[in-house]
């Protein structure tokens, strides 16, 4: 396939939200590329753990965006952090305080309901 082909294929406002979950598995956070594992099987398994853990992170993050506290958004008209970190940042906060109230309960995400 050549470029042409594949800008018809996938349109640029797709193939960013392909960059950034790229970027997400192997730099910003998740490390996919850290692993050692050799084995097909587990790094399948890796790999739906990972997608699912940026799911659910993203899914945090933009309901916090959207409903509790916006993301800043700086001069040049981009966010302050990405949606999946905003996320992410939440559970963290959530997994390290057991005693810790917020306003959405984080793991009603994973229910799917």
């Amino acid at each position: 396939m050549n470029r042409g082909e594949i800008s018809k294929l996938f349109p640029i406002k797709l193939r960013w939200q392909i960059e950034t979950l790229n970027r997400c598995l192997k730099t910003a956070g998740f490390n996919f590329e850290d692993t050692h594992l050799t084995h097909l099987e587990r790094i399948e398994r890796l790999l739906a753990m990972v997608c699912i853990a940026v799911v659910w992170a993203y899914l945090v993050g933009d309901h916090r965006d959207q409903c509790v506290k916006p993301i800043r958004i700086l001069k040049n008209g981009h966010r302050a952090m990405s949606v999946v970190r905003y996320g992410l940042m939440e559970i963290e906060s959530v997994l390290q305080r057991t005693c810790y109230k917020n306003k959405s309960d984080i793991f009603k995400f994973l229910s799917c309901t």
